[in-house]
């Protein structure tokens, strides 16, 4: 009876066991944090392609061919100094410095020159004050004509002298013989030897240039045809004098106030024109194995055309089939 009621007390317990673990793991459940409510994936929308397009119209193309070009001179004017050598002082001008008739363009180092000059200078004031209160004096019969001469000897004296200095000064300086432009300044610094004779600077007189062009597509142009001949600031025309294969020379018909030797224009001809065609932007031309296209958008859509086309202007081409008045291009 004993081991009975031992048996049921502990079938008891172990219900009571059980009971409490089932609660415990139930309640445990309610504590748990809820769950996020799951979002549906965002929406995105597909942005539309937009192209940049150009109408295809009637015009008129005009084939030009165009290079580069500098300006020479036609002739320069040599300078040295002609009598004198020695130790080179300095340029008083820039090369491309445009000059006038008179100006001291380069010189030698004199030394003390300048200060024996201004001294010379004195000597000859004091010099012609004597010679000339000498002659009033011979005139008045108040000295001999020996003394008379020996003060116009001694006043020449300092004259000549004075000259002697003034005369190396100029042959130590060039000056310019004319109006014009320094083309060509010898690579001198001051203290440099300078032999006599040799070339110190050119110059060119003023609009006594050649515009001269060299390129391999010089035989493009037409010598009966005039050229636009245009810088940064300037345009104007021209006409081509001399050409061949690589080069050719044109001389403009006015001239700018900024061109020196050495600035470089622009050089363009018109060679052909056909007018009232239809033309399509160069930018919406495509050739790939050997066919040419134009893209084109219809109802929205990019769609390839092949062309056939004709003369260009460096912009639009001709078109000369493939496509009709107002489609629209897509611009590469």
């Amino acid at each position: 009876m004993k081991k009975v009621r031992v048996f049921i007390v502990k079938k008891n317990i172990l219900i009571i066991i059980v009971v409490v673990m089932l609660f415990t793991f139930l309640s445990g459940c309610v504590f748990l944090p809820k769950e996020d409510e799951r979002l549906s994936p965002p929406i995105i929308e597909s942005k539309s392609t937009e192209y940049k397009t150009e109408a295809v119209e009637y015009g008129t193309v005009s084939k030009d061919v165009s290079t580069f070009g500098s300006f020479r001179p036609i002739n320069e004017i040599a300078y040295s100094f002609e009598h004198l050598g020695g130790s080179f002082l300095q340029f008083f001008v820039s090369k491309n410095d445009e000059i006038v008739a008179g100006q001291v363009i380069a010189e030698l180092d004199t030394g003390n020159l300048d200060k024996d000059m201004r001294d010379e200078e004195i000597e000859l004031k004091r010099a012609q004050l004597t010679f000339d209160r000498n002659s009033e004096l011979f005139n008045n019969n108040q000295i001999s004509e020996y003394d008379y001469k020996i003060a116009k000897l001694n006043y020449q004296k300092v004259v000549n002298s004075y000259n002697d200095l003034l005369l190396i000064k100029e042959q130590s300086q060039i000056f310019a013989d004319d109006n014009g432009t320094i083309s060509y300044l010898a690579p001198l610094e001051e203290g440099d030897q300078v032999t006599k004779g040799n070339l110190v600077f050119k110059v060119v007189l003023n609009n006594e240039m050649k515009l001269t062009c060299i390129g391999s597509g010089i035989y493009k142009f037409d010598a009966d045809i005039p050229v636009v001949i245009e810088s940064l600031n300037y345009k104007t025309t021209g006409v081509i004098t001399i050409s061949n294969h690589n080069s050719m020379v044109v001389l403009p018909n006015e001239f700018s106030e900024d061109w020196r030797i050495g600035t470089f224009v622009m050089v363009t001809q018109n060679v052909d024109t056909v007018e009232n065609v239809l033309m399509v932007n160069q930018k919406a031309v495509k050739t790939f194995g050997g066919i040419t296209f134009a893209k084109v958008l219809e109802d929205g859509v990019p769609i390839e055309k092949e062309v056939v086309l004709g003369q260009t202007n460096g912009r639009y081409y001709e078109v000369i089939s493939g496509l009709v008045e107002g489609e629209l291009a897509i611009i590469y």
